[in-house]
């Protein structure tokens, strides 16, 4: 499912850490005039740019998920 983030296309999905999965935006593609640090993206492994999910984020795509998500 492509989800749009501060005018970045990302995919949601979950981020091993510390043996916890953590909720977390994996950037797909951005605009040429956003940067992804700028956007609130973390390089977690070379290449590899994530958005981990506070709990105000994560209910909200919960309550997203659990409305739109079979269609």
């Amino acid at each position: 499912m492509d989800i749009y983030y501060k005018e970045c296309r990302c995919t949601y999905g979950t981020y091993r850490v510390n043996g916890e999965d953590k909720p977390v935006f994996y950037l797909n593609s951005h605009p040429s005039d956003v940067k992804p640090y700028e956007a609130g993206f973390e390089e977690v492994q070379y290449g590899l740019w994530c958005h981990f999910l506070d709990i105000v984020e994560y209910k909200k795509m919960e309550a997203f998920l659990n409305r739109y998500g079979n269609e």
